[in-house]
């Protein structure tokens, strides 16, 4: 047994290595792809946008290299060069190369003579004028001396501005009297690639001849060299006053370790080291040869590394899921199995005790069912119960209902036979005056009875909307007579409200009776009979206190008071169901009923109701 168990240890061991080698290996080779396939996409599409840039920037040089040229052709140009002392062909030769400057959009245009002192220029008139300043040392007049068009890159010794110049000898039969030269701006073509980059996306660079940045999409990288140049380079440079006074430094651009897709491409992997800061980037690289500059685009490879993760983590996240699946699959295999032998075994054993089962299933059944008889015989009792005690509340105000009907009564009997002896005697007027008495009083009478009428009928047994206002006036106009002859004071505080209930409007109806007609009983010997009702409404919660101003309860009888056949009064009066039924159908409606002393003397009795909207299919008393 210790073998076996040995063994399978051993097996479990051996799985779990071979499970997690390969998924070591699984990383490794996800991980390998996905950076292989995105520094080829970086490597495509870092390709596409520097030709994208670099066609701009081509394009942009290429519509104002023939300004120069074409202006050399003006004998404007050369007469003035020839005699410079006249003053209206100098203020006529200013004019015409501000108009010119105006008309190509150059930043600025001016004439050089043969020993590069400026003798007239577009900014003729403003403080910043190149007019009397030397530029024999900028190359771009060397080159225009040396018969040839010429291109120079600086910043504006006097405007500060960052240039492209463009220069063109002027020539007197085989001598070169001067040098026209023009300047543009390339602010805005960096802006424009600025505004089109969005914040992940790579910068672009341009570079001049020694290495040197200005222009880029990084501002921080601005007049700093991609490699470290030596001291002479650093020389020549501010001989030839090429970027100002403007402070220099170098990127300290370092290449980095080339992936294997990269070895064969045009492309490389770059350190930049910058205020101690270190970025690796993808450069792709393009040649401007005419004018003598380097386009570098230099993609972040964080997203890169980014991709490679979320790979990895993918690919480790589906091995798992893989491996947990068919171990999944394994244990539900072999649990089928130990549930199958497991089902055979209990199906024996079922069978031998499914008899007495079906014989105890079948007492069951019968209890449930004698279950449910009681149940709805209990129903009926409960029902037959509180329609017991709404006659039984009747009987105890049927003198004050036959006080209400033998007055009436009476009346009417008067009046008939004043009527007839009136008709006797041909007084019809005091005639039709009984006739009309007697049908006002037996419409008072009609109403009395149709308010026992529906008092007594029995509830639907529904939750509804109830009118609390409508249930307690009816209530009141039923118990009315009793009032009358206690002389009972009533008052209602909040009838101004319009309260709505979730209940059933008989039942509602019969517990405000009851509560009514116990007040009055608490008060039937006292000098003060007052009864008032209040009613209100509070987070949801409509409220009914009937406050009476008779003894109250006693303490010790709180407890009790809703207790079956409990009464205070005598056994001719009650069997003390009303309150247990009372409190028994406000429970049923999902609300509480409370008894309690009154500080100021009586008793209360408070009914706490879920509050209802008004809608339509009130139950209105």
């Amino acid at each position: 047994m210790s073998d076996l168990i040995t063994f399978l240890h051993r097996r479990s061991a051996l799985m779990v290595g071979w499970l997690v080698l390969l998924f070591l290996l699984l990383v490794w080779v996800s991980g390998s792809l996905a950076r292989q396939v995105a520094y080829d996409r970086l490597q495509e599409s870092g390709e596409a946008q520097l030709k994208r840039y670099t066609n701009s920037l081509e394009s942009t040089l290429s519509r104002y290299e023939f300004i120069p040229e074409l202006l050399a052709t003006n004998p404007l140009l050369k007469n003035f060069l020839q005699d410079k002392r006249d003053e209206l062909v100098s203020q006529r030769l200013n004019r015409y190369l501000q108009k010119m400057n105006e008309i190509s959009s150059t930043s600025d245009i001016y004439l050089l003579d043969s020993q590069g002192t400026t003798v007239a220029a577009s900014n003729w008139n403003l403080p910043t004028t190149f007019i009397g300043n030397n530029y024999s040392f900028r190359p771009y007049f060397t080159q225009a001396m040396e018969g040839r068009g010429g291109r120079y890159y600086a910043l504006g010794i006097a405007s500060g501005q960052r240039g492209y110049y463009f220069s063109y000898p002027i020539t007197d039969a085989e001598d070169i009297i001067g040098v026209v030269v023009i300047k543009i701006s390339l602010r805005d073509v960096e802006a424009q690639w600025s505004s089109e980059r969005l914040p992940d996306e790579p910068d672009l660079v341009v570079a001049d001849p020694d290495g040197i940045v200005f222009i880029s999409t990084r501002s921080q990288w601005l007049y700093h060299s991609l490699q470290p140049l030596g001291a002479v380079d650093w020389q020549r440079i501010r001989q030839e006053r090429r970027y100002g006074d403007q402070p220099m430094g170098t990127l300290n651009a370092r290449p980095g370790d080339m992936p294997d897709s990269l070895r064969d491409s045009s492309a490389q992997i770059t350190t930049i080291n910058q205020n101690n800061r270190t970025s690796i980037f993808l450069v792709n690289s393009l040649e401007m040869s005419r004018a003598g500059w380097q386009v570098y685009l230099f993609s972040p490879t964080q997203p890169v590394r980014n991709q490679v993760l979320t790979t990895v983590i993918i690919s480790a996240a589906i091995y798992i899921i893989v491996v947990l699946l068919l171990l999944f699959l394994v244990e539900r295999v072999r649990n089928v199995s130990r549930l199958r032998h497991a089902h055979d075994l209990l199906e024996s054993r079922v069978v031998s005790r499914t008899a007495d089962l079906s014989e105890t299933n079948r007492r069951l059944l019968d209890e449930v069912e004698e279950r449910q008889r009681t149940e709805q015989m209990l129903r009926q009792t409960q029902d037959e119960l509180i329609q017991a005690a709404k006659l039984a509340v009747m009987g105890q105000m049927s003198a004050g209902i036959n006080h209400e009907l033998n007055q009436p009564l009476a009346a009417i009997r008067s009046y008939a036979e004043n009527a007839s002896k009136f008709l006797q005697r041909g007084r019809e007027v005091n005639a039709r005056a009984n006739l009309e008495e007697i049908v006002q009083l037996t419409g008072h009478m009609g109403k009395i009875v149709a308010q026992f009428k529906v008092f007594s009928r029995k509830s639907s047994g529904t939750r509804v909307s109830v009118s609390v206002n409508a249930s307690l006036n009816a209530a009141i106009n039923i118990i009315a007579p009793q009032m009358r002859q206690q002389n009972v004071e009533c008052t209602i505080d909040g009838e101004q409200l319009d309260l709505y209930v979730l209940g059933d409007m008989v039942r509602l109806e019969q517990v405000l009776i009851n509560l009514l007609s116990n007040a009055l009983h608490a008060m039937e010997n006292g000098k003060v009979k007052r009864l008032n009702v209040m009613l209100g409404c509070e987070e949801g919660r409509v409220t009914i206190e009937v406050h009476d101003s008779g003894e109250g309860i006693e303490e010790a009888l709180l407890e009790r008071i809703f207790e079956p056949f409990f009464t205070t009064k005598g056994v001719t009066q009650g069997l003390g169901l009303g309150l247990s039924i009372s409190h028994r159908i406000i429970e049923s409606m999902r609300g509480t009923m409370v008894a309690e002393n009154h500080p100021l003397g009586g008793a209360v009795f408070r009914i706490e109701l879920q509050q209802s909207q008004m809608q339509e299919g009130i139950q209105i008393a």
